[in-house]
């Protein structure tokens, strides 16, 4: 072991931690986009065993912490739309709200999938129907856990983050109080500058540093992180899904350093993006040790790494 290795993990222990992102599944409850369904029966790629299962539950998330060989002191997680169909986006956030009611549950706060890229006569529909099924739920307004939502880029037509349609959406979500996170390639982190900038009432937060299967032109990376880092109203990027990443040499490290330093530890947060690490053969944790281990080569002090591994996130998202 390292010694930046064994710092880290000196680091961890007793550490609180709030998971910035985590997925839960339930078929019998939510429809999930085809992509979701290959992913998790093993039809695209070459998966482990055991990813044939379809479901990964809360109880799952709680052992895999439990079994992780850190010793964290978890305070629960954040839930992050999985992919849900169109029709099956309001039935996952309320089997979400479903577990959140429960005092026990890990789950704390929720990152519903609508339908933004779709412009916002679609967004106007989805918010209207949440609030006609939360009327006596909710007295009629969007629960309290609701912080923001998702819509991942990489999935919408070319050319959407420049839509004056998908813009005004993004404006009615700042109108609600709802941020949006923005799931992309790194090539599309100048797109999402520009809409950071376009839509300076709404609030933003970076998944996975921008680098979903991507991350071989780090100077550019780099480049783009900064400017992007720039506008105060992306709140938070979170230093998570480094098992999809295609960082250079194969290191996320210089990935998760400049991140912590172009947006500050304050700006910054952990997130584990489970479920998806056990596809790439990594249990719970190795994530969380490699933010640690890049913050040993980052001078920071207790108070910063406290931001990132539960203080960021408790402010995000208001747990």
């Amino acid at each position: 072991m390292s010694f930046t290795e064994n710092a880290a993990k000196v680091l961890l222990c007793g550490r609180d931690v709030i998971d910035a992102h985590v997925h839960i599944t339930c078929h019998s409850r939510v429809a999930y986009q085809t992509v979701l369904n290959d992913f998790l029966l093993g039809a695209a790629h070459d998966r482990p065993a055991g990813m044939e299962r379809l479901d990964f539950t809360e109880a799952d998330l709680q052992e895999a912490v439990r079994t992780s060989g850190l010793k964290l002191v978890f305070h629960g997680a954040v839930y992050v739309e999985a992919l849900p169909t169109d029709a099956s986006a309001v039935d996952d956030a309320c089997f979400i709200l479903d577990l959140i009611a429960s005092p026990s549950s890990t789950i704390k706060a929720l990152v519903a999938r609508a339908p933004v890229t779709q412009g916002v006569a679609a967004l106007c529909t989805w918010i209207d129907t949440w609030i006609d099924m939360l009327r006596t739920r909710c007295g009629g307004a969007l629960p309290s856990v609701l912080r923001g939502v998702r819509d991942v880029m990489m999935l919408a037509p070319e050319g959407t983050l420049t839509s004056p349609d998908f813009l005004e959406a993004i404006s009615v979500l700042g109108e609600h109080e709802l941020h949006f996170e923005f799931a992309l390639n790194a090539h599309m982190i100048p797109q999402a500058a520009a809409v950071a900038r376009a839509c300076p009432g709404t609030r933003f937060v970076l998944n996975h540093c921008g680098l979903n299967a991507s991350g071989q032109d780090f100077e550019r990376w780099k480049a783009d992180l900064t400017s992007l880092a720039a506008c105060s109203n992306v709140i938070a990027c979170k230093l998570s899904a480094i098992e999809e990443w295609q960082p250079l040499d194969g290191d996320p490290l210089p990935y998760l350093e400049h991140a912590l330093r172009t947006f500050g530890p304050a700006r910054c947060m952990y997130a584990s993006n489970w479920f998806v690490p056990l596809a790439f053969g990594q249990r719970y944790g190795e994530t969380a040790r490699r933010v640690a281990e890049a913050l040993t080569r980052v001078a920071t002090t207790d108070a910063h790494v406290a931001d990132v591994f539960h203080g960021t996130a408790r402010r995000v998202y208001a747990v």
